[in-house]
């Protein structure tokens, strides 16, 4: 689901417009829905994405952080909130007792409505998508339409059915800016590809010097 995102940003050699925060809690998000239905015992077809994809969502924190731009590259409070942060509240679920688990979930719907916004609004306030996957948007809003359907089949918890039903509106949202925003996107594209080629060239005129 990832890849395709995965891809664009190594291709480019640059990110424009890319919520971090978004990302970041994404990841955490997707651990605490992966615990909360491992530790419950429900079918893996259910939610077995949810560890693929918090693979691809760490190696694409790794690409953010290292194309990051040096206007907007992460400080150290950063990284240690990212890293420690996201480890320490991502494991919590493994050790609270069972009767705990329904809060975080709650928790995690909560937070994954929220992650969505920066990523929404900074969309909305650059007139473009950036570094965004058509590919990976689409697959995100299908993915999770196609669970609200394998959940009502196959999970009897009400929490999981609303979950999906409220990711897959978000991700709807998310895949619309990018259809409404193409032309711009590509016009974007293309400027800091241009700024990025002369940025390189010039390093290497430097070097060459």
């Amino acid at each position: 689901m990832k890849v395709p995102q995965i891809y664009n940003i190594i291709s480019a050699g640059f990110v424009s417009n890319m919520a971090r925060s978004s990302v970041y809690l994404e990841l955490l998000t997707g651990l605490w829905n992966w615990e909360f239905n491992y530790l419950n015992g429900f079918p893996f077809s259910t939610y077995g994405e949810t560890v693929f994809i918090a693979v691809q969502n760490i190696a694409l924190i790794l690409l953010l952080w290292a194309y990051a731009s040096k206007e907007d590259a992460p400080g150290v409070l950063e990284y240690l909130v990212a890293v420690v942060g996201i480890a320490g509240a991502g494991a919590a679920p493994l050790f609270m007792p069972s009767e705990y688990l329904p809060y975080i979930y709650t928790a995690q719907l909560v937070l994954f409505s929220i992650a969505r916004f920066p990523q929404m609004l900074a969309n909305f306030q650059a007139g473009h998508t950036g570094s965004s996957s058509g590919i990976t948007l689409f697959m995100n809003f299908a993915g999770t339409l196609a669970r609200v359907f394998t959940s009502m089949q196959e999970v009897k918890d009400p929490l999981v059915l609303i979950n999906f039903i409220v990711n897959a509106s978000i991700n709807a949202v998310l895949f619309a800016q990018y259809v409404w925003y193409r032309k711009a996107t590509a016009a974007n594209h293309a400027k800091m590809a241009k700024q990025h080629q002369a940025a390189s060239q010039a390093k290497t005129t430097k070097k060459d010097q």
